[in-house]
Parts: C-alpha cells; sequence; structure tokens
C-alpha cells in the first residue's frame, strides 16, 4: 500500500510539473504537451512475479536437453565392447551366437521357463526369446566343438552371468537327450550349490583334496535333468587344488559318464583358476556383459587363454542388453589359428540350428 501512496504522489507532482513547464501564461494559447493520469495506481490481485509455470518448463527443458547431451557424451567416450563388431575385431574371430542378458538374475533356467506356446504377451514372448537363444547357442557349440565336450566357463570379469550362463547350457544340452554334469571350480566364490539350492560342503574340493568318490561328491539336480559338481566344504588355497594331476584324472572320469562336462570358473582377468583349468579342458567358453566389458578385459582373457593352447571363436551378440558368449576350442597340432577358424566358420555355415 505504501507503494500504492507513492505512485499516486508521484504522478500527482509530475501533471503539476509538465502543466506548470507548458503553461504560457495566456488564456487562448494551449500547452504544447499535457500529463494525465489515465489509470491511478491500484493494489495488484497476484504477484507478477515470479512465473513459476514458465520458469518450470524452462528448467525440465533444460534439464533434458544437458541430461541427453551428457548421455551421448559417455556413450562416445566411454572405452567398452558394445557391439558384436568390436568384440570381434579385439578377439579376431566371427561372431557365431547370442544369449540375452536379464535385468536381474533368473529365478529359473531359461529352457525351464519357456511358457507353452499358447500363452501370449510381451513376457511371454522374451522367455521363448531367451529359451531360443539357448538352443541356438547348443546348436552352435556342437558345431564349433565337434567331440570337444568337456568346456570351460569364465568370464571377463566379475558379475558377467557367467554362473547363470553355464546352468542353461547345462540344462540346454540335457533337454536335447544328452548326459550332462555342472561343475563348480570356482573354489574362491562358489554360487552354483546355493543358486540350485544343492548340498553346499560336499563336492570338488572333497574329491581332489580327500579323494571323495565321485559318486558321493555328485548331485542330481532333478528340475534339469542335471548332475552338479559343487564346490565343496571351503578351504584355502583354490589355486593350488587345481594345477595337478588328479583335477586331470577327475575330468576324465567325467568325460567317460557324461556327454558334456561344464566347468564354471572365476573370470579369467581376476585369477589364474580358469586358465589352470581349461589347460585340462578340451576348450572354454568366455562370457562377457555388452557395455561393462573393457577392451582391455577382452585383450588379457584373450592372451590368457591363448598361451594355455585355446583359440577363442565368438558366440555371441544381441542387440540391446546381452551377455556376450565366445566359445573357444583347443586346435590340434599343426593346425594353424587361420585354417581352424577357417574350418569352423564353414562347418557352423553348414550346421542346421535344430533341437
Amino acid at each position: 500500500d505504501q507503494a500504492r501512496l507513492v505512485a499516486s504522489a508521484v504522478t500527482t507532482a509530475f501533471t503539476r510539473l509538465v502543466g506548470t513547464i507548458e503553461s504560457t501564461g495566456q488564456p487562448v494559447n494551449r500547452p504544447i504537451a499535457t500529463a494525465e493520469v489515465i489509470l491511478p495506481p491500484t493494489l495488484p490481485d497476484a504477484p507478477s512475479g515470479p512465473r513459476t509455470t514458465i520458469l518450470f518448463a524452462v528448467a525440465v527443458l533444460l534439464g533434458l536437453v544437458l541430461g541427453i547431451g551428457a548421455a551421448l557424451a559417455r556413450r562416445a567416450l566411454r572405452d567398452v565392447v558394445d557391439t558384436p563388431e568390436t568384440l570381434a575385431e579385439r578377439l579376431g574371430a566371427p561372431v557365431l551366437g547370442a544369449v540375452p542378458a536379464t535385468r536381474r538374475p533368473p529365478k529359473h533356467p531359461a529352457m525351464l521357463a519357456e511358457p507353452p506356446v499358447a500363452v501370449r504377451g510381451r513376457r511371454a514372448r522374451r522367455q521363448r526369446a531367451r529359451a531360443e537363444s539357448y538352443r541356438r547357442t547348443r546348436a552352435a557349440l556342437r558345431s564349433v566343438a565337434g567331440a570337444r565336450r568337456c568346456l570351460v566357463l569364465t568370464g571377463t570379469g566379475a558379475d558377467q552371468g557367467t554362473s547363470t550362463v553355464a546352468v542353461d547350457l547345462a540344462v540346454a544340452f540335457a533337454a536335447s537327450g544328452d548326459t550332462v554334469v555342472l561343475v563348480d571350480a570356482d573354489l574362491r566364490d562358489p554360487s552354483l550349490g546355493e543358486l540350485l539350492a544343492l548340498d553346499s560342503h560336499v563336492g570338488l574340493r572333497d574329491a581332489l583334496e580327500r579323494g571323495l568318490a565321485l559318486d558321493t561328491a555328485i548331485q542330481r539336480w532333478s528340475p534339469g535333468g542335471i548332475d552338479v559338481l559343487s564346490a565343496g566344504s571351503p578351504g584355502s588355497r583354490p589355486s593350488e587344488l587345481l594345477v595337478g594331476e588328479r583335477l586331470a584324472t577327475l575330468l576324465t572320469a567325467l568325460r567317460e559318464r557324461y556327454d558334456h562336462v561344464l566347468i564354471d570358473t572365476p573370470p579369467v582377468t581376476d585369477a589364474a583358476d580358469a586358465v589352470d583349468v581349461a589347460r585340462h579342458a578340451d576348450g572354454a567358453v568366455l562370457v562377457s556383459r555388452r557395455g561393462s566389458t573393457r577392451p582391455d578385459d577382452v585383450d588379457v582373457a584373450s592372451s590368457a587363454l591363448n598361451l594355455a593352447g585355446v583359440t577363442l571363436f565368438e558366440l555371441g551378440s544381441l542387440a540391446g542388453a546381452a551377455a556376450l558368449l565366445t566359445a573357444s576350442a583347443r586346435l590340434d597340432p599343426g593346425v594353424t589359428g587361420l585354417e581352424a577358424n577357417l574350418a569352423h566358420v564353414k562347418r557352423l555355415h553348414s550346421a542346421r540350428q535344430t533341437l
């Protein structure tokens, strides 16, 4: 109200001043300029500012622009394996297959969670796509590996989903009528026993360290139709258990019993255990998650497995979030890496991706 009074006094004084200056003193002459009040000062019903709606809209628009710019800049600057072509270039091998990743660890293997054909919906389509990807991976592994049935599964780093992939592959092979044993050779951080709700106090360590019979150490996981050799009782110095001839003898015995021997190991970039086991196996499957694997990790994994006599063959990438699988197979003496690559690629193209 004080501002209104001041404005009223100013307008009154200003009109008088203009009248005094422009007045000629003659009643017949009109002043050149006049000043009058058109609207007197009044109190406003609402504040003139700030205009919160406009400011909020501008802030939202500016935030979207900055967020999109930051996301694009991060994607352009981050040094990760984000495409199948990048992974193929780092490893020097063709892409052969793919397995979609999930937002969270699945509760059931893909083949067991696949809904009936009559079930419709987005979730059902995703589950069928995941199950079908493991069927394609199974067909690709059979084509690439041939008679090599003892495979090591390892990752390019932590949280790559290696154990999940190992279970899914084991169930996929079992679904086709093959006999499968899944071995948890991650003695540092075992997970298969807990993942499959099996006894974690008897398994691989007990068989290697105490000479426990395989019939006693191996457990049956009926839902997936597979046998499991868990890590066993806890202990120290896991690497020493995996470098001796006892492991080679155990794997030989498993080869004689089963059509497929799948071995879950720690990441090849974190420990030497995967390489030690791969020396006694027929090949390896390298698991890496798209968008989180660094090229340096791929180089380290490739070099380590190549030093162990294993040549890499990629088994996949998929658009969107995906787990990238790379299969590797030990070469026969006298066969060069290029010749082996070409031979495996020809075999893959001639193979039929059937159940």
